[in-house]
């Protein structure tokens, strides 16, 4: 949900707070560069730490770190992130991705294939309820391997077909003692006593535009927690925020008949599934 003008600040700046960060996709022509935008979500922020985070932690999360691959919102593809490339074994028990050069995290530490191992170990040693379910219900990784400073390969224990999909997951984002690769970072003082969380722009992120821009546009983006739907719309009705996050219908059906704000239907990916146990009699 954002104001009409927002909304054009937003595709310009390119960054949304619910999808991938500073996708690819081209910026229009004339682009406005800088400005902070000002965000209201459901929830405060409790954790940077993606493998134990919560939904609204991820909305933060998902600004500062990177996965190996992601999903491309536009055809629901996986595409490439922080791998720029991967193969796998004609059994699909093995898959090496290559991953890409010049990325830093937000200390300036070069990303390597130990740093890969490292987030995924620190995953399973700390039986982190994202991974389990990704990745332990049942136990799919053997082992995961530093090949060479760019190359990381996974061992799982039989063919998985998810497992390309379940590495697009923000709580598999690669980190390294706190620090991101993300177009944002986070300071020290980043989180204030109310909850809003101020995150500025990282100079050295590695995408750029298809002009060759530079990205992300914005100097900084900073996340106000509103519990309170009906809220979340108030503060975007006094110019308090630029964009409103996860609005019921009502609100939403409210905010359609103002024509100062623009509604943005977000598509969700959803499964539900059945178990059946085929060892037991019927």
């Amino acid at each position: 949900m954002r104001r009409a003008p927002a909304l054009a600040l937003a595709l310009l700046l390119g960054v949304a707070c619910q999808a991938p960060p500073a996708t690819a996709t081209p910026a229009p022509t004339g682009a406005q560069v800088g400005g902070t935008l000002r965000v209201a979500v459901p929830a405060e922020v409790t954790s940077f730490d993606t493998w134990n985070g919560d939904p609204a932690s991820l909305i933060a999360s998902r600004q500062i770190f990177e996965t190996l691959v992601e999903v491309d919102p536009a055809t629901s593809r996986i595409t490439p992130a922080l791998a720029s490339s991967w193969q796998m074994t004609n059994d699909g028990a093995s898959w090496t991705f290559t991953l890409r050069e010049a990325v830093r995290f937000h200390d300036g530490t070069p990303l390597d294939s130990a740093s890969v191992v490292a987030s995924f170990d620190r995953g399973r040693a700390t039986r982190a309820p994202a991974y389990r379910a990704l990745f332990d219900d049942p136990s799919a990784i053997v082992s995961v391997q530093a090949v060479d400073p760019r190359t990381v390969r996974f061992d799982l224990r039989a063919p998985f077909g998810p497992f390309l999909a379940h590495l697009a997951a923000p709580q598999t984002a690669i980190a390294r003692d706190g620090a991101g690769t993300g177009p944002f970072a986070a300071a020290s003082a980043a989180l204030a006593p109310d909850g809003t969380l101020t995150l500025r722009r990282n100079d050295s992120y590695w995408r750029r535009d298809a002009g060759g821009k530079e990205l992300p546009y914005l100097d900084g983006l900073v996340l106000r927690p509103v519990r309170d739907a009906a809220s979340r719309l108030a503060e975007l009705r006094a110019g308090r925020v630029e964009v409103a996050l996860a609005l019921p219908i009502a609100q939403a059906s409210s905010a359609r008949s103002d024509p100062s704000l623009v509604v943005s239907p977000r598509n969700d990916a959803a499964l539900a599934s059945l178990g059946i146990d085929v060892t037991a009699a019927p």
